[in-house]
């Protein structure tokens, strides 16, 4: 693979996959955000600027003009042919070697792996495919669910950044983690 072109189609298995979504999606990924708002909302800051279709729509443009930057690239997760969630290989920066992953998932998908492998493949497209050589996450420090995620693939944790974002008003400190390409191949 090109070391400079970002993939936007995995086949994950189990009836897993990414798929970088089009305009025609954005009807059925804000449903899902809708739908799955109380949820989302303890951890996600920007559904209330997520208020139509529309919205959306400029979510899925802005993904893929990141896509033709070669700065991000932002996937939906599909479960048995559903939209399930979004996982993101975000902030690459070739001079540094670094790029960070960003995710979620509506709650009946959960508790089956599927972020796992999303992030999983991200990683390895990151410090394999791309030759970066580093990958971060950084996740709500009381976010269990997305520190389990980080902590079964080999993250370590490399720090506690305080108010790293604000969350309907309350302060949230960031949990913050990372795995070099060394480290990704030595796991395998």
């Amino acid at each position: 693979m090109d070391r400079h072109r970002l993939k936007t189609d995995f086949d994950l298995g189990n009836g897993v996959a990414m798929h970088v979504l089009t305009r025609e999606d954005a009807d059925d990924l804000f449903q899902l955000v809708d739908q799955n708002r109380d949820h989302l909302r303890e951890w996600l800051g920007w559904l209330d600027g997520t208020i139509s279709a529309a919205d959306t729509q400029n979510t899925i443009d802005k993904a893929a003009a990141e896509i033709v930057a070669g700065t991000a690239v932002t996937c939906g997760v599909f479960w048995k042919d559903r939209l399930v969630g979004m996982c993101s290989l975000r902030n690459i920066c070739r001079g540094t070697g670094l790029a960070n992953i960003g995710y979620w998932l509506s709650p009946d998908a959960e508790g089956q792996g599927t972020v796992t492998r999303c992030v999983a493949a991200f990683i390895s497209h990151a410090l394999e495919d791309l030759g970066l050589d580093e990958v971060q996450i950084s996740v709500a420090e009381a976010n269990r669910k997305s520190r389990a995620i980080c902590d079964r693939l080999g993250l370590s944790q490399i720090g506690i950044k305080a108010g790293a974002e604000t969350l309907y008003g309350v302060s949230v400190d960031h949990a913050l983690y990372a795995i070099s390409k060394p480290a990704w191949r030595k796991r395998a």
